[in-house]
């Protein structure tokens, strides 16, 4: 049985000169899309031929979208591409460990820290082992590379303070 013409939708590309991907998009209406492109893309003008590949659901084209985006690199989407690093703010030094926030409940931070307890470490220590397992089992050629250079920092780091004190220590 064939879906509704309604449930389908299009991943399309477009292209540029010598064959450069410009943008990666889905859509059910090709008209109103492409003419909303022209209005407001100042890269518009640029395109040169476009492919399409139809899905049978919305849900399937938007995830192709999303893999063709981090895997092919199209020069003018947004969503779905890698986040450049940030660059250092004013007087933030690059050689020192920063705090970041996240969002858990209370009480899964507070039984999470009493268990760190009982195994003898605390939170911070454990979640970055964590982290450290997580790259080392999942990370890539540069990925791991990273992990290194910010441990030779680490070590670097406690040596020139005389290491880190423990945890309560005065």
């Amino acid at each position: 049985m064939t879906q509704p013409a309604a449930e389908r939708a299009a991943v399309y590309r477009f292209f540029g000169s010598d064959d450069k991907l410009l943008y990666v998009g889905v859509t059910e209406r090709f008209g109103t899309r492409w003419s909303t492109h022209a209005r407001q893309q100042p890269w518009w003008p640029q395109v040169i031929r476009q492919a399409v590949t139809w899905y049978g659901t919305r849900t399937e084209a938007l995830a192709v979208e999303a893999a063709a985006i981090k895997a092919e690199l199209p020069a003018h989407n947004i969503a779905h591409m890698p986040k450049p690093p940030r660059p250092p703010r004013r007087g933030e030094d690059l050689d020192h460990t920063f705090i970041t926030r996240f969002r858990i409940p209370r009480r899964m931070w507070t039984a999470y820290g009493a268990v760190t307890e009982r195994l003898g470490t605390d939170r911070s220590s454990d979640l970055v082992d964590h982290v450290r397992a997580t790259i080392r089992a999942h990370g890539n050629t540069h990925e791991i590379a990273e992990l290194e250079a910010a441990e030779q920092e680490l070590a670097e780091r406690r040596s020139r303070k005389g290491g880190r004190p423990a945890k309560g220590a005065s």
